[in-house]
């Protein structure tokens, strides 16, 4: 087992059913698995999913103790990193910081410096294809 940050994630069987379960380095739950259906922790939140069929999907951010952090009202999440996070909500993109506020940050910052040596003719934005509800391409501004 691997861990990052002192938990693992583990699938476990719970009466028939399995689960994926953040563990620690005793191996004790971070919380009830049974709770959330949830992807792996970065900056100390986990993307949650909540509803109970694809087309009602909404996505939000649990923490470490598994207590939602962000409410999941937005259509689709990406992990954070850099202290933000990116949402997609009604076909439009955005950067949130750990409390769920809007941020007005149009790239992140790393993004901005590792470009900022190449000079590039024009900025980075974020274009989303909703037709998976799945995929985010980054481009250059009429490419």
């Amino acid at each position: 087992i691997s861990f990052y940050n002192n938990i693992s994630i583990v699938k476990v069987e719970i009466n028939d059913n399995y689960y994926f379960a953040p563990i620690d380095k005793i191996g004790d739950y971070l919380f009830d698995p049974r709770r959330f259906y949830f992807d792996s922790f970065h900056e100390g939140l986990a993307i949650y999913q909540a509803g109970n069929h694809p087309i009602d999907f909404k996505y939000g951010y649990i923490n470490l103790k598994g207590e939602i952090q962000i409410k999941a009202k937005y259509d689709q999440v990406l992990p954070f990193s850099e202290g933000y996070g990116v949402v997609f909500l009604n076909h439009k993109s955005f950067f949130i910081d750990k409390n769920g506020n809007r941020s007005n940050l149009t790239t992140m910052p790393s993004w901005r410096k590792s470009t900022a040596s190449r000079k590039p003719k024009t900025p980075l934005t974020m274009n989303a294809s909703f037709a998976k509800r799945r995929s985010m391409t980054l481009t250059r501004n009429g490419c």
